[in-house]
This record gives C-alpha cells, sequence and structure tokens, in this order.
C-alpha cells in the first residue's frame, strides 16, 4: 500500500520509467555483480546470466511501452506486472533445483519479496488509474 500512495501522482509513463530502470539496475546486479559470486552463492554462471536475460527482456518490454507512449497503457502494465510476478515464482522453481546457498536463498528471498511489492502495485495502479493519459 504504501508504495501506491508514494506513486499515485506519478503518470504511466513514469511507471514504465523506473520499471525499465528496475530491470535494468537487476540485470547488472545479476549479469556483472552476482557472477562475480558464484561459487559463494552455490549457482552456476549460466543460471545467473539467465535470469539477467530475463530481466533484460523485461528492460527492453518497459522501455519499448515508455517510448511508444500508447493511449490505451493499462495492459501494457498489466503485462509487466504479471510477468515480473512469472519472474518471481520461477526463482523459486528453479532455486531448489540447483546448490544455492544460504546465501542464494537470502538475496533472492528479498529480491523476491521488492519484486513482488513492485508488480502488486503496478496491477493495482493499472486499476486505480486506468483513466489516467498517457503522459
Amino acid at each position: 500500500m504504501f508504495l501506491l500512495k508514494s506513486v499515485n501522482r506519478w503518470s504511466p509513463r513514469n511507471i514504465f520509467l523506473a520499471d525499465a530502470i528496475g530491470a535494468s539496475v537487476s540485470t547488472l546486479i545479476l549479469a556483472v555483480g552476482l557472477v562475480q559470486f558464484k561459487a559463494r552463492l552455490g549457482l552456476t554462471e549460466s543460471t545467473l546470466y539467465f535470469m539477467a536475460s530475463v530481466a533484460f527482456c523485461f528492460f527492453i518490454y518497459s522501455s519499448a511501452v515508455f517510448l511508444i507512449k500508447p493511449k490505451r497503457w493499462t495492459p501494457f502494465l498489466k503485462i509487466i506486472a504479471t510477468a515480473n510476478f512469472g519472474y518471481c515464482v520461477a526463482i523459486w522453481v528453479v532455486l531448489p533445483n540447483t546448490d544455492a546457498s544460504n546465501w542464494a536463498y537470502f538475496f533472492f528471498t528479498g529480491d523476491t519479496l521488492l519484486i513482488s511489492a513492485i508488480a502488486l502495485t503496478e496491477w493495482r495502479y493499472a486499476v486505480k488509474y486506468h483513466h489516467r493519459p498517457y503522459e
């Protein structure tokens, strides 16, 4: 609820920009930062790069919507919110099937809590403010 109150004055365009920035940060953390600690995390380089590629796809999507400026933006926001939730679910499907350490579980618990809160906020924003113009 706190996030929704914080962003209720934002335009839909700024929501997509914020999502794109968040996805780019996730991409960098996964592909550059966490790869350096793959042994400590108990994750393979390919697992981290795959997760980074998913985050990068989200960056491309949100950036594209930000630049295209659709008049009917609500379905696009619901799509990225759903994709973000799906990413969180996928993390918890993949993680138990790896040699993930407690450090990995700690990091990805925080990651999924943050991304889930953002996704829920995006979904609620799309429902509550669907009448807002894109700008």
